[in-house]
């Protein structure tokens, strides 16, 4: 699958990383890439955050972790999980999308096309 993954690179000019909470190390090595990217405005970073509420928070208290500054990096969300207010107030559902187990990543590249395009809007995470 990460052969898959990586082939998504230039779709829309963009690259996809895909980076798990759970591994600790994967974890740290990716704040500390993202940090890096948008200090130096290497490109637009955006990050989408696969889950619920908590998932949200979570992967805002890591950026908060390493001084990632929240002016350059935008963040959205794959509405997964039970609590997705967040994904439901900005209009973008309590459910995740159906189509992204598709092989050939048809809707994944869909969604990325929008993610990029998509407007910046500044939200109050409390």
């Amino acid at each position: 699958m990460l052969d898959n993954i990586q082939s998504l690179q230039g779709v829309c000019g963009v690259t996809l990383k895909i980076i798990s909470l759970l591994d600790k190390e994967a974890k740290l090595a990716g704040m500390v890439e993202l940090k890096k990217a948008s200090d130096e405005n290497i490109y637009r970073c955006r990050v989408i955050v696969g889950g619920g509420d908590g998932t949200v928070m979570w992967v805002v208290e890591e950026m908060e972790k390493v001084g990632i500054n929240f002016a350059k990096v935008s963040v959205g969300v794959i509405p997964f999980g039970t609590g997705n207010d967040f994904a439901r107030v900005l209009g973008w559902g309590g459910a995740a999308p159906s189509g992204l187990s598709d092989p050939t990543y048809k809707k994944l590249k869909s969604l990325m096309k929008d993610w990029v395009t998509a407007s910046k809007e500044p939200f109050d995470l409390w």
